[in-house]
Formats: structure tokens, sequence, C-alpha cells
């Protein structure tokens, strides 16, 4: 399950290619080098415009001269909010958990005269995830085929919102040397991609 989405500010530097799918978008910052965004846009949803346009698989880079040096790359499992500011962008990293979508990592690109640069990530997560007491036990039966009630993909989720509110169990089981023997499909890629959020949490010393 893919929520791979960006906001992107649409101001009257920036210039678009296509309102839908495949774009590539770029603006010049003020101090001189220009920035190009090239992923695929989303504007509307079951025919409605969205709020914020939705992004995925998406690559940022600058010109050098005659060459494009990529910044930053995300693939079609990543989610971002983008905003441009006078001398480059701010990508916020969206995870999706009870229900929504929450910010929690932001980065900066940065442009001088001559270049650009990405600038260390920094914690912005607010939550108000609950422990799930029950989470590793119906994932437990979910395993062994005693509970086919919720998919496992699913109950991963819950399980990682549990584990950012402090339960220890989960965060345990989100770990290397608790990695499931069997992991496959949707279920194994939730299960990794929650490894690979709590190990960013761990380095920016953002987990409770």
């Amino acid at each position: 399950m893919a929520h791979a989405l960006i906001f992107l500010s649409l101001l009257t530097n920036l210039v678009g290619e296509n309102s839908e799918g495949s774009t590539k978008l770029s603006f010049k910052t003020e101090s001189g080098p220009t920035l190009l965004v090239d992923g695929y846009r989303v504007s509307f949803q079951n025919g409605q415009k969205l709020e914020k346009d939705e992004w995925s698989e998406f690559k940022i880079s600058y010109r050098s001269g005659k060459e494009n040096k990529t910044l930053f790359e995300a693939s079609a499992l990543d989610s971002f909010y983008i905003e441009k500011v006078s001398n480059g962008l701010v990508l916020q990293e969206l995870w999706w958990f009870d229900a929504s979508f929450h910010r929690a990592i932001e980065s900066r690109i940065n442009c001088g005269k001559e270049s650009c640069a990405l600038l260390s990530a920094k914690c912005i997560l607010k939550s108000s995830s609950k422990v799930d007491s029950n989470i590793m036990k119906e994932i437990k039966k979910a395993r062994s085929g005693q509970n086919k009630d919720e998919p496992l993909d699913s109950l991963m989720i819950r399980a990682f919102s549990s584990a950012l509110a402090g339960d220890r169990v989960a965060l345990s089981f989100f770990t290397p040397q608790e990695r499931p023997k069997d992991l496959d499909g949707a279920y194994g890629e939730e299960w990794v991609r929650a490894n690979e959020r709590l190990s960013k949490l761990k380095k920016l010393n953002c987990l409770r």
C-alpha cells in the first residue's frame, strides 16, 4: 500500500508541465540555481480537486552548468510535503498511521549562488498514539491463522502506532533481532517500513 503524497506550492515563478500524471516542475531560487522536481502528480481524487497536490516516485535536482545534480529521491512508498522557500525547499516526510498522515521528518534543501545542498533532517513528529495492549496478541494469532478478521499489514501499522506511543514490546518486535521469518507481501513491506522509520526516530532522539 503506497501512500506517496507531496504538497508543492505553485508560486508564480514555478513552472509545471502537465497537471496530472508524470510531471516536471522547476523554479529559480532567489540565490540563483534552478531547482527541478520530477515525479508523478495527482491533483484529483474521486473526481474532486485535492487541497494539496499528491506526488510519488519523485526526484529533486538542480542545474549546475549543463548538468542536473540529484539532491533527493523518493520511491512510490514514500510520502512528502514539499514547500518552496526563498533559497530552496522544505521537505516534510509523511507517515500514515491512526487513519491519517502525520508530518514526521523535516529536511531542507538550501541553495547558494552556484550550488544546492540537502541539510540535516530533524524530527517534527507530533503523535497522539496510545499503547495498544492487545496488538501483539492479535499479530501472533493472525500469523498462526487463528485470526483472519484484520489483514497482517493493517496489524503492522497498528503495532507501529503503538511503538510510537512507547510500547516496548512493539518496539522490540520491529528490531532486526525479532524480524519475523514469514515476512512476505504487504505484511512484509509494512514491517520493513516500520523498522526503517523507528530507526530514523532513534537516530534523531525522537522516540518516547
